[in-house]
């Protein structure tokens, strides 16, 4: 029943919408950043007794960390920065025909681990270069990058944001999820209770984009 009860307070830290006293998160006392430079990974730091919540955050290969899976060690990072479409000046639509639609029996995921998919499922219907899609997979040299679902999104929000661990515009972001023709985005302008809307395709929206580990 112990373990039951520490689990549900866990998920319960993950989403709640009360506010909480984080401030301590910043001061790394527990050297997260120090271990991950010097070749520790996530899990193996998780695993000697460090709080996931100090781990949030820190850098690793080349992103801020923000989930973690405690059971296999895989996690997700996103970029530092929001993708910029340095050609246009701007950040980046999804497509630019207002008449967007998905293909007939097309199926998009959500999850943590589905935008991956999403974006390789999209990017061939947006390919022009000021979609989203595009920009995602070739602002750096390194491959893997891609476009985050709702819920890798909404955990960004929760385990960042809401933290205040990353510093995030006060603006909607783009996810790799559609509905009625429309990309889900969240908007980052509350910090409690992340709110998913629906967003013209041919918008020009801010977009972190997500790799794995």
């Amino acid at each position: 029943m112990r373990v039951l009860g520490l689990m549900m307070i866990a998920i319960g830290l993950m989403f709640s919408c009360q506010k909480a006293d984080f401030s301590d998160l910043d001061t790394d006392k527990y050297q997260v950043q120090a271990r991950l430079d010097a070749g520790e990974t996530p899990i193996q730091i998780l695993n000697s007794g460090v709080p996931v919540d100090y781990i949030m955050g820190k850098v690793y290969q080349n992103g801020y960390i923000f989930y973690l899976n405690a059971e296999t060690g895989e996690g997700l990072v996103c970029s530092k920065t929001d993708i910029f479409n340095d050609s246009f000046q701007t950040y980046y639509n999804v497509w630019g025909d207002a008449n967007f639609a998905l293909p007939q029996g097309l199926q998009l995921e959500d999850g943590i681990g589905a935008g991956e998919n999403n974006t390789a499922v999209l990017a061939p219907i947006c390919g022009e270069s000021s979609s989203i899609l595009n920009g995602v997979q070739t602002f750096t040299t390194e491959s893997g990058w891609y476009l985050p679902s709702k819920t890798e999104l909404m955990a960004m929000h929760n385990n960042l944001h809401r933290l205040r661990l990353v510093d995030f515009s006060l603006e909607y972001y783009w996810t790799s999820n559609v509905e009625e023709n429309k990309v889900v985005c969240i908007d980052f302008s509350t910090n409690d209770i992340p709110q998913p809307v629906l967003v013209a395709p041919t918008a020009v929206i801010r977009a972190k984009a997500v790799k794995k580990f």
